[in-house]
């Protein structure tokens, strides 16, 4: 089974985390693990990792979704992924609401059917 895990900085994924349980209801293999103010890259990775290796015991493969393009979160999903050996994770960079429904909604799905199948929700509306 695939985790979720949302990474991003301060409360935004976990505010993502419980806008898309208020539509989907509790999802038991969403998570979000937030960049703090007060924590710096190594307190952050530290905690990812020891985040992961939780999860390693309950799921085979980690869906990383990062706020920001090269970020700190972004930077330490990908570092964790590595020296970890999380054979089968992906990481998504970028992430909105409907790509976390979607992640949600079909595990089977791989991080480029889902970029593919949600970047058209994402448009600028003439008013």
């Amino acid at each position: 089974m695939r985790a979720i895990v949302l990474v991003g900085h301060g409360a935004g994924c976990t505010g993502m985390q419980q806008s898309a349980e208020m539509i989907l209801g509790k999802q038991e293999n969403l998570f979000a693990v937030p960049l703090q103010p007060e924590e710096n890259s190594t307190d952050y990775i530290e905690k990812l990792t020891a985040f992961c290796q939780q999860l390693n015991e309950d799921y085979t493969r980690i869906l990383f979704l990062a706020d920001i393009k090269g970020g700190t979160p972004a930077k330490a999903a990908a570092l964790v992924s590595k020296q970890q050996q999380l054979n089968g994770s992906q990481l998504i960079m970028g992430y909105h609401l409907a790509l976390i429904l979607s992640s949600c909604l079909d595990v089977q799905k791989n991080a480029s059917d889902l970029i593919f199948e949600t970047t058209p929700m994402i448009q600028e509306f003439n008013l």
